[in-house]
C-alpha cells in the first residue's frame, strides 16, 4: 500500500489502549539497543533524558504535534485515524506536557500508527535505496549539522529529522509530510544543501559522504531556464504588439 514501507499500526480510537499499543513498538523496535537500526554505521539515539508518565520525552515527541499549530486541513483527512481520534489536534483532549512542562503537545494517532516507517526509512536510506531523499543542513555557531531523510513515494511522504553528531544521530522528529507549502519548502532546502552519497571506508563501514548532488544543479539549471524562457516570451510578445501597432 505504501511502497516498501510496513502497514501502520492498527490502532483502536481508544487512546489508552492505542499509547499503549504505540509505546510497545517504540520499545521492542526503537528504543531496544539490541534492535534499534544504525544509520550509515552509528547509533541512532533515541531522547531518553526526561521521563514522562514512565516513558521518554523521545517517544512522546514523535507521537504528537504542538498544541499551537494550525491547519488549514487536517492531515488525517484520507486516513481512517481521523474516525478515531475526534479531532484530538484541534480539540486538545487528550494532551502531554514535554520539556519540564514547557511545550505543550496534542497526542496525535496518525502520528502513532506510523512508528514503524521510521525503522523503515532509516534501513532503507542506510542502504542507499532510491526511495529515500537525505540531506545535511548545516549548523550555525554551536548547534550540529541536521540531517534529513525524506520517504516520499507509493502515496507516502515522510520525513525524518536527526541532529548529526559526532558518533552518532539523535533522532530530533518525524512526521508525515502533508501540505503542499511544506513539499515546496524541502525541495527548497534540499536544492540548497549538500546531498550524500554512501562510501566504504577501509574496514568495510558505510559512511555517509558529502557530496553536492547533481540533481541539485540541475534542478537550479531547470529554475534558470524556466525563467529565461519566461522573459524571452515577453520580450517577444512586447515586440510583436510593437511591431503590430
Amino acid at each position: 500500500m505504501y511502497g516498501v514501507l510496513s502497514s501502520p499500526l492498527a490502532l483502536t480510537g481508544d487512546f489508552n489502549k492505542d499509547i499503549e499499543i504505540a509505546y510497545n513498538f517504540f520499545q521492542n523496535e526503537l528504543n531496544n539497543r539490541q534492535k534499534r537500526p544504525t544509520l550509515f554505521d552509528k547509533e541512532v539515539f533515541i531522547e531518553a533524558h526526561e521521563q514522562i508518565d514512565g516513558r521518554p520525552q523521545g517517544f512522546w515527541h514523535v507521537i504528537s504535534l504542538e498544541e499551537k499549530h494550525q491547519f488549514k486541513v487536517l492531515p488525517c483527512v484520507n486516513d481512517q485515524n481521523i474516525s478515531l481520534c475526534a479531532q484530538n489536534c484541534i480539540d486538545s483532549h487528550h494532551v502531554i506536557s514535554i520539556k519540564n512542562k514547557s511545550e505543550r503537545r496534542n497526542i496525535c494517532l496518525l502520528r502513532a500508527s506510523r512508528l514503524p516507517w521510521i525503522v523503515d526509512i532509516i534501513k532503507l536510506a542506510s542502504r542507499d535505496d532510491p526511495s529515500v531523499s537525505v540531506w545535511l543542513k548545516a549548523g550555525h555557531g554551536k548547534q550540529s549539522e541536521k540531517l534529513y531523510l525524506r520517504y516520499n513515494h507509493a502515496g507516502a511522504d515522510y520525513i525524518l529529522i536527526f541532529s548529526a553528531e559526532k558518533h552518532y544521530y539523535r533522532l530530533i522528529s518525524a512526521f508525515p509530510v502533508f501540505y503542499n507549502n511544506d513539499r515546496i519548502n524541502l525541495k527548497k532546502m534540499r536544492r540548497h544543501t549538500i546531498g550524500l552519497t554512501l562510501t566504504k571506508n577501509k574496514k568495510g563501514c558505510r559512511i555517509a559522504t558529502t557530496l553536492v548532488s547533481f540533481y541539485n544543479m540541475v534542478d537550479e539549471m531547470s529554475d534558470s531556464i524556466a525563467q529565461l524562457v519566461q522573459l524571452v516570451t515577453i520580450i517577444v510578445s512586447l515586440f510583436l504588439r510593437k511591431s503590430i501597432q
